[in-house]
């Protein structure tokens, strides 16, 4: 719902935790990096396949 123009200041947000959940950055790029490197692998033998038709 639209609040009127007339209505003044927006209300405080929801109060926001002061922790965020831990996430470990280093293992998330590992992660991300194989899987990318898998993806890459995956495609160039697909390609290889269409090329071997």
């Amino acid at each position: 719902m639209t609040r009127p123009p007339d209505a003044g200041p927006n209300p405080p947000s929801e109060p926001r935790p002061d922790s965020s959940p831990a996430i470990d950055l280093e293992a998330l790029a590992e992660r991300v990096y194989r899987l990318l490197r898998e993806d890459l692998r995956l495609e160039r033998a697909r390609e290889g396949r269409e090329r071997g038709r």
